[in-house]
């Protein structure tokens, strides 16, 4: 980024002719013109940096009222201020550590005069002057945004207070920084800019004004009714008259026949948009009739996770990418995963602790590693309510026979195992054929011993009918073992390439 050009130094105002300002506000104007609120935030900031004129603060501001009203409100860069100033209007004595952390975290971030009013009244409380660690950190912060707006508050306040309050001196080095800081005046193009978007806020600000509230309110309209496509129509709706680009991925995914060609850029262009809102992020998220329905986590062994935000609500399956650890069947507990009913790739020291809570899992994948215990992860599952399909890797035929021989077992719907290569089994008592039997990748004696086995147990669920299935021929002797454990079943029929 270059340097402002400087014309001079009049009546202490800075005139700043610069092309990388000027830049900046034609892009944020032409992507409000896009609904790309974000975009146009990082502009104004950017623009700031250069030249913190009180025009460019006021169309900050403006633009946070503007994006409330919908999806962009909950963006980090928008939802930080009205969490920082939540935190500071509600923040008592007992806060003060929680606010002076969120104060040093502005530090870090690039500097925005949106920050100004919450600073300011958290200058005028008395926890400023009782906790000079405090004051010092809001004064840098206040140094940090360099908001010429805030000099006169802070004059007002320093005069206030006696010789003997022991932030005066700081805020006195705080105030003199500002004053001396030159106040920049736009030239005739960067004014143009600035003032054409302002009056394009304006425009949008009277059509969003009326409810800015809706948007939350179809939002939960949708959570209430997630098998309900009416309410996702309304939201859409809703979400194409703000201009917002994911509302036309919605709509497309809500039709029977969508255009392919223009769903797939659709999906390239906005569905990140939801991945950005997901906190924790995922690493992937897909999206099932326009909102977010699948999601794949990473979490580093003993990583705690921070508390889902809402868009949460309406992911219904998670898939887990890490081995991860048992105290992170607590963050499923939030009322924010209350939706949520399938797990996929559950480590088995997760899958052991989920029994402590009475989770709404109706689908579960785990794994049995060489060594994990069957006992504790068949206790902790049975103390699922609603579970109903489980799928178990690296089970053997004895934990299949433990499953068959349950209570457990014999209320669940489908029951799937095996041992990943060597062989699958797969049951559903009320189907057509209950027991399906596989030999996988290539034969071996160890898998066709092991799949005789797990027939055999299977039959304490059903011996009405048996499929079995291999990718290659059977030998004499691999097929006789089998024989011999399917001669239980009413019916077996052999799926078995020629030869």
């Amino acid at each position: 980024m270059g340097w402002p050009r400087v014309r001079g130094y009049s009546e202490g105002k800075l005139s700043v002719v610069s092309e990388t300002l000027t830049g900046h506000l034609e892009r944020a104007r032409e992507a409000f013109e896009r609904h790309a609120y974000e975009e146009v935030l990082q502009h104004l900031l950017k623009a700031w940096k250069i030249a913190p004129a009180e025009c460019i603060a006021r169309l900050a501001e403006q633009l946070s009222e503007v994006a409330a009203a919908g999806l962009s409100a909950y963006h980090r860069h928008f939802s930080q201020v009205r969490q920082f100033e939540a935190l500071v209007k509600e923040a008592g004595p007992e806060d003060t550590r929680s606010v002076a952390l969120a104060v040093d975290e502005l530090l870090g971030e690039p500097p925005d005069p949106r920050f100004t009013p919450a600073l300011l009244d958290l200058a005028a409380r008395p926890v400023f002057h009782e906790e000079p660690r405090l004051g010092r950190r809001v004064c840098n912060a206040l140094g940090h945004v360099k908001d010429p707006r805030a000099i006169g508050p802070l004059r007002a306040l320093s005069a206030s207070l006696s010789p003997e309050t022991p932030i005066k001196d700081r805020l006195e080095l705080t105030l003199d920084f500002l004053t001396r800081q030159p106040v920049p005046v736009l030239d005739s193009t960067a004014s143009v800019h600035a003032e054409a978007l302002e009056a394009a806020l304006a425009r949008r600000a009277e059509t969003r004004a009326p409810r800015p509230q809706l948007f939350d309110e179809l939002y939960d309209c949708v959570v209430a009714n997630l098998d309900d496509d009416g309410p996702r129509l309304v939201l859409t709706d809703h979400l194409l008259e703000l201009g917002e680009g994911v509302g036309e991925l919605m709509m497309h995914q809500l039709q029977r026949a969508p255009d392919v060609s223009r769903h797939i850029a659709l999906d390239r262009q906005y569905a990140a948009r939801w991945t950005d809102l997901l906190e924790p992020r995922p690493m992937i998220a897909n999206l099932w009739r326009g909102l977010p329905y699948f999601v794949v986590l990473q979490v580093q062994s003993g990583e705690r996770l921070p508390p889902p935000g809402r868009f949460w609500l309406t992911v219904q399956q998670i898939r887990w990418s890490w081995r991860g650890d048992k105290h992170l069947a607590d963050w499923l507990t939030h009322p924010n995963l209350r939706n949520v009913t399938v797990l996929d790739a559950v480590p088995y020291a997760l899958a052991v602790g989920l029994g402590m809570h009475p989770l709404p899992v109706r689908q579960l994948e785990t794994f049995l590693d060489e060594g994990a215990e069957a006992a504790p992860l068949h206790t902790s599952l049975a103390a699922l309510p609603r579970l109903s399909w489980l799928i178990l890797n690296g089970a053997s035929p004895e934990v299949v026979r433990q499953y068959a021989t349950s209570a457990l077992g014999r209320r669940l719907e489908r029951f799937s195992a095996g041992q990943r290569l060597l062989w699958w089994l797969d049951v559903q008592p009320s189907a057509e054929v209950p027991v399906m039997a596989a030999l996988e990748w290539q034969l071996s004696e160890r898998g066709c011993q092991e799949l005789a086995e797990a027939i055999r147990v299977a039959a304490h669920w059903s011996t009405r009918a048996l499929r079995i299935r291999s990718p290659e021929p059977l030998d004499t002797a691999s097929r006789r073992l089998l024989e011999v454990s399917a001669s239980a079943y009413e019916r077996v029929e052999w799926d078995l390439p020629p030869g």
